[in-house]
């Protein structure tokens, strides 16, 4: 067995959806319908879907942060 032969896996690794992932990604025909990141006033994004708001985008799985 060569060392390159040996594939690692990280099973906690997580993924962070970029801003764009939607706009740049999805059929046209879906876009109306699409989440979008929203840019808050006071500096905060959220991401918006329907009528649904989930905030704190992007920082959903840092450690050591308060709740």
């Amino acid at each position: 067995m060569q060392r390159d032969d040996l594939i690692l896996i990280s099973v906690d690794d997580h993924i962070i959806e970029p801003p764009d992932i939607f706009v740049n990604h999805l059929p046209q025909r879906y876009q109306d319908e699409a989440p979008r990141l929203v840019h808050r006033e006071d500096g905060s994004d959220v991401w918006q879907f329907r009528d649904n708001t989930v905030g704190n985008a992007a920082l959903n799985a840092v450690a050591g942060r308060p709740k």
